[in-house]
């Protein structure tokens, strides 16, 4: 697979493009519990269990999801994370509270998968001695994410509903697919078959992405 030797890797941005995209969903509830709790008709506490349906679909789903992606094609991973984390919220959108919390655990692990599977994928795309930029490429769309992509969202919502800002997420991550399946190119799988290494290597990355960058770049 050819890879990139300057500064950084134009398919680490579209990574991290991505993950900005729907890391946004991940602080866009925060801003708008009232209003969903209002049409939901539910206590605001009950709306507050939602954030916490997505951090456990995040830790309890995501490294099993990570592990058993580790024998797929790389692009394929990235595309099917998205999708079904497009799909979830989508549905997530136009249920009742039961369905918007299970769609919220669905979107969770999904949202956990990609973060692995990008991280990794984008530190093979580039050359050694520029892996670490590349994991920082990609984490740095969760950073943008948190300062503006949450509060655009938020701020959407109180102009169209507490679900428009969800639909802009689910347009933004659709976008991110599309790109990743021009951009990103048809590789190996995220292991190669025979190797050790390949688990712990995935599962540092999602919970290290930056710590993990400097162990691949001191080998």
């Amino acid at each position: 697979m050819e890879r990139c030797g300057r500064a950084a890797c134009p398919r680490g941005y579209l990574l991290g493009f991505s993950l900005f995209a729907m890391g946004s969903a991940e602080f866009l509830l925060a801003g708008a519990l009232p209003e969903v709790a209002t049409d939901l008709e539910v206590t605001l506490s009950s709306a507050g269990i939602l954030i916490t349906a997505f951090a456990l679909g995040v830790v309890c789903g995501g490294p099993p999801f990570a592990v058993l992606s580790l024998r797929w094609p790389r692009r394929a991973a990235l595309v099917a994370t998205q999708a079904v984390f497009a799909a979830s919220i989508a549905v997530g959108l136009v249920g009742d509270y039961e369905v918007l919390l299970i769609s919220r655990v669905v979107s969770g692990v999904a949202y956990a998968g990609f973060f692995a599977i990008a991280s990794v994928t984008a530190i093979s795309l580039v050359t050694p001695d520029r892996k670490a930029r590349a994991a920082g490429v990609v984490v740095s769309g969760l950073s943008v994410a948190m300062v503006a992509g949450g509060p655009a969202g938020t701020l959407l919502s109180h102009f169209t509903g507490w679900r428009g800002g969800f639909w802009a997420v689910v347009a933004l991550t659709l976008t991110g697919m599309v790109a990743c399946v021009i951009g990103i190119p048809t590789a190996a799988t995220a292991t190669t078959p025979g190797t050790g290494t390949g688990v712990a290597r995935e599962l540092a990355t999602m919970r290290r992405p930056m710590r993990s960058a400097s162990m691949f770049r001191r080998e």
